[in-house]
C-alpha cells in the first residue's frame, strides 16, 4: 500500500486501486523507475509527487487531482487527463506522452519541457502561460488554442 512522505523504487504496480488508501491523499511521494499498469486513481489527490523514469499506462484518472506533480523522463501512454477533476501546475520534463488526451483541460502554468508528444489531443485546452519546449511538436494535435498564449522557455 502507498503511503505519503515515502519513496518507491523499481516497483511494479498492476491494478493498483488508490481508493483503498486512507482519504486517497498521496503527498510528497517519490516514484523512481516504477511501472504502473491499469491502475485506478479515481478520486485520488496527488500533491507534490515526483515520478522519475516511470512507465504509466492506462491509468483511470476519473476525478483525480494532480497538484504540483512532476513527471520526469517518464513514458505516459493512454492517459485521459481530461477526466481529472483538477490539474494544478503539473510538469512534464523529458517525457514521452503517447495517445493521451488533454481535451477541455485548463493547463494554465503547465510545463512540457524537452518532451515528445505522439497522438496527444489538446482540443479546446487552455494552454495559456504554458511552457512548451517540445522535441516533436508536429506530431502533436494541438488545436483550438492560440499560439500567442504559449510562452517559450
Amino acid at each position: 500500500m502507498l503511503k505519503s512522505e515515502s519513496s518507491y523504487e523499481d516497483e511494479t504496480f498492476k491494478a493498483l486501486d488508490v481508493k483503498n488508501i486512507k482519504k486517497s491523499l498521496l503527498e510528497n511521494i517519490t516514484f523512481e523507475s516504477c511501472i504502473f499498469i491499469q491502475s485506478n486513481w479515481q478520486q485520488a489527490t496527488l500533491n507534490n509527487c515526483h515520478f522519475k523514469n516511470c512507465n504509466l499506462s492506462l491509468i483511470d484518472l476519473k476525478g483525480c487531482r494532480l497538484q504540483d506533480t512532476v513527471f520526469e523522463e517518464c513514458k505516459i501512454v493512454g492517459l485521459d487527463f481530461y477526466k481529472c477533476d483538477k490539474m494544478l501546475h503539473p510538469t512534464f520534463l523529458k517525457c514521452v506522452l503517447q495517445t493521451c488526451n488533454f481535451s477541455d483541460v485548463k493547463l494554465k502554468g503547465t510545463s512540457f519541457t524537452s518532451s515528445k508528444l505522439r497522438e496527444v489531443h489538446f482540443t479546446n485546452t487552455d494552454l495559456s502561460e504554458t511552457n512548451c519546449e517540445l522535441l516533436a511538436p508536429k506530431e502533436a494535435r494541438m488545436r483550438a488554442y492560440s499560439v500567442q498564449q504559449l510562452h517559450p522557455l
